[in-house]
């Protein structure tokens, strides 16, 4: 069963819905544009990119742990700044329907910033490899060579046995993980490191060297914090060609902030 209100945010050509599961377990949503004649479907069960549509918006979803957590993402044409109606109603794994929400646009500038604006250093996470807190100690990779003939080789000849020793291939030291929530609503993740990869001599007796380098990713995102504690990501440019959506639970304690998914836990603390 449906609330009959919704979370409503304007980000960008972006138009975030986040509907309100009262009781049951959504396995997606029937949607529809009041006007057009037909529906599009988003599945929750199906990949993100087998969840676009093209009537007149795009869907995503959220990877959360429960229904009342997914969100319907409508992305508007260029220069779309018409009120609109929308109705909707969820579907279960049984195939059972709720009775539809209709729900006006009648808004469409962005919401205001929250407490949430500044820098904020990631300092631990959770996932399904486990609780991880040290990204900024030096990391290390070694790989195993014999020598032949004074030749250095990285593989030992079957059947045979071959003394090795171990090399340090490279060091690498990551000193940036920071998301950056700015007040316009624009969001950006940094990512960088420094670090040393080994220039392996053809003999030996040779000397291995390293050469230094560095490396800076920026990934970018419109970002919008709701009233019920959720702080709304939205990646325009994927490698899968579309929108993405990442909806998280927030916990903010002065300059500690915890954002939770269905994937797991990541800690911040305010630059």
């Amino acid at each position: 069963m449906l609330a009959d209100t919704a979370n409503v945010v304007v980000m960008g050509r972006y138009v975030v819905v986040l509907p309100m599961v009262i009781s049951g377990k959504a396995a997606g949503y029937y949607v529809r544009i009041d006007g057009a004649n037909s529906y599009f479907k988003v599945d929750y069960t199906q990949p993100r990119g087998a969840r676009k549509s093209n009537v007149l918006a795009k869907t995503a979803e959220t990877g959360m742990p429960n229904a009342g957590d997914s969100a319907i993402v409508l992305q508007l044409p260029e220069g779309f700044d018409t009120t609109f109606c929308i109705s909707y109603a969820a579907y279960d794994s049984a195939g059972h329907t709720s009775g539809p929400v209709q729900l006006c646009v009648t808004d469409l500038q962005p919401g205001a910033g929250s407490a949430l604006t500044g820098t904020w250093r990631k300092i631990a996470d959770s996932s399904a490899a486990g609780w991880k807190e040290d990204f900024y100690s030096p990391d290390s990779t070694f790989r195993l060579f014999y020598c032949d003939n004074d030749t250095l080789r990285g593989y030992c000849p079957e059947g045979q046995r071959c003394p090795t020793d171990s090399i340090m291939t490279e060091a690498s030291l990551v000193t940036k993980l920071d998301l950056t929530l700015g007040s316009g609503g624009a969001a950006v993740f940094e990512f960088a490191r420094n670090y040393s990869t080994a220039v392996l001599p053809q003999f030996c007796s040779g000397q291995v060297t390293y050469n230094a380098g560095s490396q800076q990713v920026q990934t970018h995102y419109l970002w919008a914090f709701v009233s019920t504690g959720k702080l709304i990501l939205i990646r325009e440019q994927t490698p899968a060609g579309g929108p993405e959506i990442n909806v998280y639970h927030v916990r903010l304690n002065g300059n500690s902030l915890t954002l939770s998914q269905s994937g797991g836990i990541t800690q911040y603390t305010k630059n």
